[in-house]
């Protein structure tokens, strides 16, 4: 793969672990490589979600150890390589390995300690190109255990990379369940727009959430599943705004849970109709499954990707945010994928849908 070392450089580096094409990596992996010699005295580390390198995720060039931890996405493929430098020069790039992180465990809502990032609320930014961050917000009240001591982002990445994280530079908030209102500013630096702003909130953790939209007083209301989109703005700043209160008891939430599992998968028309620009899909999940939904135009083409990801059984509903479409008519296709008694569901449904301006 790399290309041939500049004969002043240190050697290039060998890479370990995870070992090159494995599955079922955990989704905070200690990537590990070898050094070929004593003079090598930093390296850089690049992970991305291509083998083209054009969807970087994680850049840092100032490592001095020969391995870094990394949290990442459950069910997503990496590709990552190293290089490394001496006093005079920078080595070529190691060989490209690729590794899958392994799916989210199912998780018990009545657990009062958080063993996985799936018992975590998440907050998403995806940019127009496609390279997203994700965000975790945890109840004071839950105490947590996800065998790591850092909750730190790593360093920003190279100038003109994408660089979005909560101001605090923590990438798991924690709110006090003490019903103050807390607010989380987020970074927003060399984002591509639109971008996508999605949440995940769960039941259990009892939390309350608000996103104030730059440049606006507008709030929107984040509970559940949902995401919004967001025009370019001069502003480099959102702010997400939190209220806790005690976790539910566990009755409560078993309660919650019964009553709001359907018994069929079900796509809704959405509502309003027609809309602008803003319209609200639901659907309905008999089980835990991974559900697609995208929006497409007229000729076929894929305008907007609302949900790409493993979601639990439940009743749900997504906003889709038209700002940046014209007016006409669209269709919105959802695919689920669930296995159950040694089987694999699929159910597909297409709806149409028109935005008036």
């Amino acid at each position: 793969d790399s290309l041939p070392n500049p004969s002043s450089a240190p050697p290039i580096p060998i890479l370990v672990s995870p070992t090159n094409s494995s599955t079922g990596i955990s989704n905070y992996p200690t990537l590990r490589w070898r050094r070929p010699d004593t003079t090598s005295l930093t390296y850089r580390l690049q992970i991305s979600t291509n083998s083209c390198y054009t969807n970087l995720l994680y850049d840092e060039s100032s490592i001095s150890d020969t391995s870094k931890q990394i949290g990442l996405s459950y069910s997503a493929k990496y590709y990552w390589r190293v290089t490394a430098t001496n006093d005079v020069a920078t080595s070529s790039w190691s060989n490209t390995w690729n590794f899958t992180t392994r799916s989210a465990p199912q998780t018990d809502p009545c657990d009062p300690v958080v063993s996985s990032f799936t018992s975590l609320d998440k907050f998403t930014i995806q940019d127009a190109n496609g390279t997203s961050q994700e965000m975790f917000v945890r109840n004071g009240g839950r105490v947590i255990n996800l065998g790591i001591s850092d909750f730190d982002f790593p360093p920003p990445p190279l100038k003109g990379l994408i660089n979005v994280r909560f101001q605090s530079d923590k990438f798991i908030e924690t709110i006090l369940p003490n019903g103050k209102i807390k607010k989380m500013p987020v970074v927003l630096k060399n984002v591509r727009y639109p971008i996508t702003i999605k949440w995940d909130v769960k039941q259990q953790n009892n939390t309350q959430y608000w996103l104030t939209m730059p440049g606006s007083q507008k709030k929107i209301s984040m509970s559940e599943k949902g995401n919004t989109s967001m025009s370019n703005t001069s502003s480099e700043v959102l702010f997400i705004e939190a209220q806790a209160a005690l976790p539910r008891p566990c009755e409560f939430y078993k309660t919650y849970i019964e009553e709001n599992i359907p018994t069929d998968f079900a796509l809704y028309q959405n509502y309003p109709n027609p809309y602008n620009p803003t319209t609200v899909i639901k659907y309905d999940l008999p089980q835990n499954s991974y559900v697609t939904l995208k929006i497409y135009d007229v000729l076929g083409k894929e305008v907007a990707k609302l949900a790409d990801e493993y979601q639990e059984a439940g009743y749900k509903s997504v906003e889709f945010d038209a700002l940046n479409l014209s007016s006409g008519i669209y269709y919105y296709r959802l695919t689920v994928s669930s296995s159950g008694q040694s089987q694999i569901n699929t159910f597909i449904e297409t709806k149409k849908m028109v935005l008036t301006k």
